[in-house]
């Protein structure tokens, strides 16, 4: 081989140059990259984790604004103004209170002392003053809704002057003096029983333009009248003294006092007379409405009524009390339903009457736009004849499709908690016949329920013992359990077992027919157990108004403090013995609509031992994808630096 010449030579040392050259550019940029990988991943990707509280708009870089839930405010706010600030004695002024809210009674007090008149509905008033001065009338409105609240407002300052005399020539004979008012006043009984009328009679009073009654002799005066005469009685027996104060205003104001005489009031004597009875009527604003339409009781037309209850299911008990003389409802379920009310009277006693409002038949919201698997209830009893105290197990395993389950134990329509338990062990204090049945829901594909009839079962009176003996005998019987489950009582409610034998009372317990369910508008879920123990999961279940199709997203507020903490149609949060929580859920809708619920659950603020069922996949709160994914791209493309950096160097 023949040495390299002098241009080899050179051309080896200017290729080898190049090439270090190049390799430090390399570098450059290499670094570079990695280095702007960093800043992105920082800027764009890096967010904290929320797991399933994150939304589908969110996955997709949306984001969610916070709904706003408005409460309604019903209390009375009283508002009102004056036509008038300056007038003369003997010229009118209204007193103007319409512009006040919610309000269902007025009174007024126009000299403003807080002598208050009587309940009116006009809501504006004329009045005029007898005197010279400056008054402050005040008016007071009253709201019945939800209860008795009221609001006073002062309706401004008003300044009463002296009238103009009329400038008309006058005699200069010496003015003959005005005639003065002078009271007059006798009784038309002097005795009478509690409750019985009385006239008191000022009509011989001279020069009166205007009248005050005090009915008790000592106290105040009442409002100022032309009436000449007022029939009076009292509620409590004793001994008064009635008066009557007259006025003039002939050549200037002038007023006398007089008392009308002496009244023994004695306690009422019982009699067989007849009070005026409570008569139930009722009406419904519609008679065919879908699931969730409202439809109004009105029992306005009832008489003699103090107090109402209503019955929006026709089968069941009456609700709370209420002054309330209507009712606005709905219906969550599909059906046929004949609403009552029952009215009440107190007046010579306590009576009261029940009337129907009409038939509502209510269907499905919408159409099921597919054919899904729905719920099919089938049930059986292990016994179809017992004693009163006995056991016996209603057995619901052999439904279909059942993801919750209510029993009716008498099998009058009062079904209780919703339930995951597909049997339920009952007992009966009363002997009779009863036919228990059982409610199962479907909630694939939407909500859907299935009713069945367990069997009938004869409860005969609990054979006596024969003879007594020294040892005590028990009067209701325990069921122990040893296993750790859930075990059904009769009040609906579950109590997961420690493990340890727990009797479990047989007695029977009425059921109730409240649901622990929150509806608002399109929104609504339940609930159960309604009042757990310590040591209970609660679950909460977000029961579609709409199609489950058309939900995009269940969003659960569980600390107040309005922003989503968890995510999914079922909820199982830890239990609370004492107090509440404010639990808000936010339904997003694929139409882009949204509706949200509040309601007070028992159950704990500590997220750790939350489950949900989930919806969406764990993203970041930005939209971007989780970060576990963001650091192993981070790594593989550090590896493919350090790589590339390594073969560079050989």
């Amino acid at each position: 081989m023949n040495p390299p010449t002098d241009d080899e030579t050179d051309e080896d040392t200017h290729r080898d140059g190049s090439t270090a050259s190049s390799r430090a550019k390399f570098r450059y940029w290499g670094s570079a990259l990695v280095l702007l990988t960093l800043i992105g991943v920082t800027t764009f990707g890096a967010s904290p984790v929320v797991g399933a509280g994150a939304t589908n708009d969110t996955l997709y870089g949306g984001d969610v604004e916070p709904t706003i839930v408005f409460a309604t405010n019903t209390d009375p706010v009283a508002r009102c103004t004056v036509s008038e600030t300056s007038v003369q004695v003997g010229e009118s002024v209204t007193i103007d209170a319409s512009d006040s809210e919610n309000a269902d009674d007025f009174q007024y007090d126009k000299y403003g002392n807080e002598a208050f008149g009587e309940y009116t509905t006009q809501s504006s008033r004329v009045v005029e003053y007898s005197e010279a001065g400056t008054y402050d009338p005040q008016v007071k409105v009253w709201s019945y809704n939800g209860g008795e609240t009221s609001d006073v407002a002062a309706c401004g300052s008003i300044t009463v002057n002296e009238a103009t005399p009329t400038p008309t020539p006058t005699p200069t004979a010496t003015p003959t003096p005005a005639p003065s008012a002078v009271a007059k006043c006798t009784v038309s009984e002097t005795s009478v029983q509690v409750g019985e009328s009385v006239t008191i009679d000022a009509s011989d009073s001279e020069n009166v333009d205007d009248y005050q009654y005090d009915k008790y002799g000592d106290s105040s005066f009442g409002e100022f009248t032309s009436q000449s005469s007022r029939s009076v009685s009292y509620s409590e027996q004793g001994t008064y003294e009635p008066r009557v104060k007259v006025w003039s205003y002939s050549g200037g104001e002038d007023s006398d006092v007089a008392t009308c005489g002496t009244i023994t009031v004695n306690e009422a004597t019982p009699t067989p007379t007849s009070t005026p009875s409570a008569v139930a009527k009722c009406t419904v604003s519609e008679t065919s409405v879908r699931v969730g339409e409202s439809v109004t009781i009105d029992a306005s037309d009832s008489e003699n009524v103090d107090d109402y209850q209503y019955d929006r299911y026709g089968g069941g008990s009456f609700g709370e009390f209420t002054s309330q003389s209507s009712r606005s409802i709905s219906y969550s379920e599909p059906g046929t339903y004949e609403p009552r009310v029952k009215v009440w009277s107190y007046s010579g006693g306590e009576d009261s009457d029940v009337a129907a409002c009409g038939t509502i038949t209510v269907t499905e919201a919408t159409p099921t736009p597919t054919s899904t698997p729905s719920a099919v209830a089938k049930c059986t009893v292990s016994e179809t004849s017992v004693q009163v105290g006995e056991s016996v197990t209603v057995d619901a395993s052999g439904s279909e499709n059942a993801d919750d389950y209510q029993y009716d134990r008498y099998g009058d329509g009062s079904f209780g908690d919703f339930t995951t338990q597909r049997s339920r062990v009952i007992a009966y204090s009363e002997p009779g016949t009863y036919e228990p049945r059982v409610r199962v829901w479907s909630y694939s594909g939407g909500e859907d329920s299935d009713v069945a009839a367990c069997g009938t079962i004869s409860v005969t009176e609990a054979t006596p013992t024969s003879s007594p003996t020294s040892t005590a005998t028990s009067t209701s019987t325990a069921t122990p359990t040893s296993t750790a489950t859930s075990t059904p009582t009769d009040s609906e409610a579950s109590t997961p077992s420690t493990g340890t034998q727990t009797p479990v009372s047989t007695a029977a317990t009425p059921t109730s027919d409240t649901t622990a369910t929150a509806t608002d508008d399109g929104a609504w879920f339940q609930y159960s157990p309604s009042d757990p123990s310590a040591n209970d999961s609660v679950r909460l279940v977000a029961q579609p108004v709409v199609e489950q199709e058309d939900v995009e997203a269940h969003s659960w507020d569980i600390d107040g403090d309005g922003t989503v903490d968890q995510q999914g149609r079922i909820l199982e949060l830890p239990a609370k013995t004492s107090g509440e929580t404010t639990v808000t859920l936010t339904i997003e809708r694929t139409n882009g609509s949204t509706a949200t619920v509040t309601r007070d659950v028992p159950v704990t603020l500590d997220l750790d031992g939350e489950t949900a069922t989930p919806e969406q996949p764990a993203t970041g709160a930005g939209g971007g994808p989780p970060i576990t994914w963001l650091v192993g791209l981070l790594l593989v493309i550090l590896v493919a630096a350090v790589v590339a950096w390594s073969r560079m160097d050989r």
